[in-house]
């Protein structure tokens, strides 16, 4: 796929702006529209987060590989940093950036855990439409970008599952703090 793509100047231009936005920009703007406007549901969508990121920490950590574009040699380019003219040579991990963690894709991972609760959410049906779709081409931009293997992305997007059960699990063990839709708030003492 990523030399396919490679090879059409406005396709690996479009999915290294996705790549860039998606994580960030998407995620950032989506959860705060979960806090804002639809609250309830809100500390489900932080709890999946908070697990699926330490899981990923665990993978990162346990099953440490490089992403695809680090791979000149087998035909692989980044082309984010040619889009974006910002190369990772010399680059190192630090707290909010790790451009050599692979495996999981939390890309795909965050993409799930946000498209499922706001296609949930939505009240229009192409927005419904449009958030079902949102994961699927997050998965395939992290291969045409060649961030991720297709098995990152599976990985991705097992971590997401199991970060949802988890946030369900705490759900129903205190319903009022970590519902998907809450009970009524409870007053403080």
């Amino acid at each position: 796929m990523h030399a396919w793509a490679d090879g059409h100047t406005w396709l690996i231009d479009a999915a290294s702006w996705t790549y860039v936005n998606s994580h960030f920009t998407v995620t950032t703007l989506t959860l705060a529209f979960i806090y804002l406007r639809r609250n309830p549901s809100f500390y489900f969508v932080r709890n999946m987060f908070m697990v699926a990121m330490g899981l990923a920490l665990v993978f990162h950590v346990a099953y440490p590989t490089a992403p695809p574009r680090l791979m000149p040699e087998w035909g692989f380019s980044d082309s984010v940093a040619r889009f974006t003219g910002l190369t990772s040579e010399g680059a190192t991990a630090n707290a909010l950036y790790n451009p050599f963690a692979a495996v999981p894709s939390m890309h795909v991972a965050f993409a799930l855990m946000l498209g499922v609760p706001m296609a949930a959410l939505a009240r229009r049906r192409t927005v419904k439409a449009l958030w079902s779709a949102y994961p699927v081409l997050v998965s395939a931009v992290v291969v045409i970008t060649a961030n991720h293997w297709w098995f990152d992305a599976f990985l991705g997007a097992v971590v997401a599952g199991v970060a949802a059960a988890a946030a369900l699990a705490g759900a129903r063990r205190r319903p009022a703090a970590r519902a998907w839709v809450p009970g009524p708030a409870q007053q403080a003492v």
